[in-house]
């Protein structure tokens, strides 16, 4: 119900005195749809991180290891963040009645503060005394206009362990328009060759996410939803396909080294189409993988 806002959660896992924090910040606008989401690990004294944005309906992310999963706009694989920026899922899921502690502000904004302990948990009933509840201090702030949440708080003690979780909102309604930072625009051009390359493929293609190894064969994959129904419909366009937007077929048969994602070297048959010194290996398992093979990994059995 909120036009933007930024949500910050934090959580401290502290087992024998080892501490790993996950500190994970997500900006989200209303309209038009977009959202951005940084997140960062530190665990034994390293810290790593990962970023994702949604703009434009199409969504992108880079994992801690550098890899690229890219969503085009509708497909149903892409990330949903309705639950992660909805502080009522929570903390807040697992607490079932809280005591009014006054007002106060958060974020400039006036708010209802309440406090919980494990008592107030929905799971408490389920502990016995040879299996005793951790003990639980918590708190949150509710806004006055619009009862949302503002911030909670929580730290679970039991031995050896403590785990603690914070979750504040803040810059309601005063989000700036969120963009695909400079150094990540070449996942837009992913796509946007991912698309192109749709024209190849049979009527109805759609493409759906990309996916880009850091530490990979230099492979590029993409998938595409299909109306193709078996590998022998599949085959049948391609023998028929001429050449396209400077693409030719080149090769119908089996691939090697091909195992994955659909087994071209054994199992199906698959397609290598060359453009000059571009090439692509097409297969189809269901939906369509078209592997953009820059470094012409792959070759005809």
């Amino acid at each position: 119900m909120l036009p933007s806002f930024v949500v910050t959660v934090t959580v401290d896992n502290t087992n024998s005195g080892q501490l790993n924090e996950t500190i994970t910040t997500t900006g989200y606008i209303n309209d038009p749809f977009s959202v951005y989401q940084l997140a960062s690990f530190s665990y034994d004294g390293v810290t790593d991180g990962q970023r994702e944005y949604v703009v434009n309906g199409r969504s992108y992310q880079e994992n801690v290891s550098g890899d690229w999963y890219l969503y085009e706009a509708g497909s149903p694989a892409a990330p949903n963040y309705s639950g992660s920026v909805d502080l009522r899922l929570g903390t807040l899921g697992g607490v079932s009645n809280a005591e009014f502690a006054g007002q106060g502000d958060v974020a400039g904004l006036p708010a209802n503060h309440f406090v919980f302990d494990e008592t107030d948990l929905t799971n408490y009933a389920s502990y016995t005394p040879e299996h005793p509840s951790p003990t639980v201090e918590g708190d949150f702030y509710l806004a006055q206009e619009g009862n949302y949440v503002l911030y909670t708080h929580s730290k679970e003690t039991s031995p050896g362990r403590t785990y603690e979780v914070t979750e504040a909102l803040s810059s309601v309604g005063q989000v700036a328009e969120i963009t695909l930072p400079e150094e990540l625009t070449p996942m837009t051009q992913a796509l946007d060759t991912g698309v192109a390359l749709g024209s190849l493929l049979p009527p109805g293609s759609s493409l759906l996410a990309m996916i880009r190894y850091v530490r990979g064969i230099g492979i590029d994959y993409y998938s595409y939803k299909t109306s193709v129904r078996t590998n022998d419909e599949f085959l049948t366009f391609f023998r028929g396909l001429p050449p396209t937007n400077g693409w030719s077929v080149s090769h119908i048969g089996h691939i090697k080294p091909h195992l994955e994602q659909f087994d071209c070297e054994i199992s199906f048959e698959c397609v290598i189409l060359n453009n000059g010194g571009d090439q692509i290996v097409v297969s189809f398992g269901g939906t369509i993988s078209v592997e953009y093979d820059r470094d012409h990994v792959f070759s005809p059995v």
